[in-house]
């Protein structure tokens, strides 16, 4: 058996793989045969959001080309079907839920889709790595999905970040080189151009503590959208078989850590 063999390493940016997902730009992804349908909860896209703004990575993303006996799973009138493929095809083996995750974030696929508002000028709190799912929810209260929280109070306080790819797409969010001189009032302009309803005048009455925290808010949400500081992985491998062991090795090795170990590390 041939090894497989690493053509391209290089970053993307979460605007980059929305724009992937949600439009089909730049390559056209299909969807390898061994994934399967979306699984994650909305705690998990909160939590991924969470990383995000912190700077913290959330992994790779694994695509591969197949030489012989490629398949792809191809969404028909809601179903999934089954497609041959040739090696031109790029096959995504490894990051479908994390997709799916950025496109229910920052995207609004559908009018009655959930979507996530984020509050400017809340404190992350850093502990939350030992806490257990039930603890987590409610230390990610900042990040609010709209099923559980269908009005949050001061509405002009949060960001709708369903809104950012559009805005992106219209030229409002600026591009990473802009952060450094985005003052405070610029970005919470910014924010009210993604968002109507965060609106300066009513930042203007609050205090410059709170003004402070939603700016430099805004700026690690244009960060996280515009860094490409998540790293795609494109593989050519010679046949299905190599597929079916590249996605079990990378899913199913290693021990779970569990609670305890993150409490004593």
């Amino acid at each position: 058996m041939t090894p497989p063999e690493t053509d391209i390493v290089r970053g993307y940016s979460v605007a980059d793989l929305v724009n992937i997902r949600v439009t089909g730009g730049g390559a056209a992804w299909q969807l390898s045969l061994v994934q399967r349908g979306a699984v994650w909860d909305a705690l998990k896209v909160r939590y991924l959001m969470d990383s995000l703004l912190a700077g913290y990575p959330i992994g790779s993303m694994l695509l591969c080309r197949v030489a012989r006996g490629g398949n792809v799973l191809v969404s028909e009138g809601g179903l999934r079907t089954r497609r041959e493929a040739d090696e031109s095809v790029l096959q995504l083996l490894d990051g479908q839920q994390r997709m799916n995750a950025l496109a229910q974030l920052f995207a609004r696929e559908a009018p009655d889709a959930q979507r996530f508002l984020l509050r400017l000028d809340a404190v992350r709190d850093m502990e939350d790595v030992v806490r257990r799912s039930s603890a987590l929810d409610r230390t990610l209260g900042y990040i609010a999905g709209t099923d559980t929280e269908p009005a949050v109070a001061e509405r002009w306080r949060w960001v709708d970040l369903s809104r950012v790819h559009a805005a992106s797409l219209a030229g409002l969010v600026p591009a990473l080189s802009g952060l450094p001189t985005l003052s405070d009032d610029g970005a919470l302009q910014l924010a009210q151009q993604v968002d109507p309803e965060c609106t300066v005048e009513a930042w203007a009455a609050a205090t410059p503590h709170e003004r402070s925290l939603a700016a430099q808010q805004v700026r690690r949400l244009v960060r996280a959208w515009c860094s490409p500081a998540i790293p795609v992985v494109e593989l050519r491998l010679e046949g299905p078989t190599d597929v079916l062991q590249v996605f079990n090795r990378v899913n199913r090795t290693g021990t779970s850590v569990s609670n305890d170990d993150m409490f004593f590390a």
